[in-house]
């Protein structure tokens, strides 16, 4: 084998060398290497089984906080019936106060406006005759009749109105 250039003493030595560079990388690197991983592997079997507690968890919250807020929405159905039903006997009663009382108002607005019409009729009669007074003093005027002979006759024409 020497003929090849390969000498046993070299092999040895190469084969002890790598040996001991085995035995340190094993002891320095390798061990190290395989208990962080060792390490780091069950912290994430640890995290994975803490989501999973945490998943159920939150799927049990999430149930309970369903079923709290279905049982709310019963109990506010159940209230909104029950005020209706007792609201309803009242609605009632005041809807027949409310029309009374409309119906006041409305009588009492049509009594109103007769008496405001009546006392427009009224005002227009005593400005009609005013009106009237004025116009036949002046036609008397006109025709030169004195007042003492055209009051008693205006008087009469007012009397008749």
């Amino acid at each position: 084998m020497e003929g090849l250039g390969i000498q046993l003493p070299q092999i040895v030595f190469y084969i002890i060398s790598f040996l001991i560079a085995m035995y340190v990388l094993n002891k320095f690197v390798f061990s190290p290497v395989a208990k962080v991983m060792t390490k780091r592997e069950q912290e994430i079997d640890a995290a994975l089984k803490a989501k999973e507690e945490a998943d159920s968890k939150v799927a049990h919250i999430e149930a309970e906080s369903e079923a709290i807020i279905n049982k709310a929405k019963e109990e506010a159905r159940s209230i909104l019936d029950k005020a209706a039903t007792e609201i309803e006997p009242q609605k009632e009663s005041i809807l027949k106060a409310a029309h009374l009382k409309a119906e006041e108002i409305v009588a009492s607005s049509h009594k109103q406006s007769l008496e405001i019409i009546e006392s427009a009729k009224v005002n227009a009669d005593k400005e009609a005759v005013v009106i009237l007074e004025k116009i036949v003093k002046k036609s008397l005027s006109n025709l030169h009749i004195s007042e003492d002979i055209a009051n008693p006759v205006l008087h009469k024409i007012i009397e008749r109105i």
